[in-house]
């Protein structure tokens, strides 16, 4: 009965937000749900996947509320055409979802990826990282770029690495970007090894 509950009030949740969704529930607690198998948007080319979720509730007077939110191994896929960004789906939940900008969620991150296709080339990205999202969360970004094409110019290679934290709700990343080779044939420029 209780795990009735819980998927009527997950479904529910998720229906709320217009994200469409599938998943198993693997236990239900009076604290503590966990979803594995998680996959928003169309589950032949999902906008999200995760192999396991874990949502914390704390009490409070009324509905309990979200305390924190454990992502194992989730996958998200995005792309960035003619000046749009976009997650699938997940669009909804930014745009409009609890008033937008970042949500107010501790958040434990594990081994997260995403591979964001672009009208440049593919950019692949890891991350892992905990805390409250607007304000404490502290991690680590990786982003790689085999080949980005713009125009004339070509980058090679392209590397970002560094950590990431939040604070008052702005996000911050500190770390070297660095470009194997670039050239453009247009001004003849070349440049080898750059780093910034």
């Amino acid at each position: 009965a209780r795990e009735r509950l819980a998927d009527r009030v997950i479904s529910g949740q998720l229906e709320s937000y217009g994200l469409p969704a599938t998943y198993k529930i693997a236990s239900v607690g009076p604290t503590r749900q966990v979803l594995t198998d998680v996959v928003i948007g169309d589950p032949a080319r999902p906008d999200l996947t995760v192999e396991r979720a874990e949502i914390e509730l704390v009490a409070t007077l009324g509905v309990p509320t979200v305390g924190k939110v454990v992502l194992i191994r989730p996958r998200l896929y995005g792309s960035y055409k003619a000046g749009h960004f976009s997650l699938g789906s997940i669009d909804k939940l930014l745009s409009g979802g609890g008033g937008g900008g970042i949500p107010d969620l501790n958040l434990v991150l594990d081994d997260g990826r995403a591979r964001i296709a672009t009208d440049y080339g593919a950019l692949g990205i890891k991350a892992a990282g905990n805390g409250n999202l607007r304000n404490g969360f502290a991690g680590i970004l990786a982003a790689v770029a085999p080949a980005l094409e713009t125009g004339s110019c070509k980058a090679e290679r392209t590397t970002l690495f560094g950590t990431i934290r939040t604070s008052a709700g702005e996000p911050r990343f500190a770390g070297p970007l660095r470009i194997a080779s670039l050239t453009c044939a247009g001004p003849g420029l070349v440049v080898r090894d750059a780093g910034m």
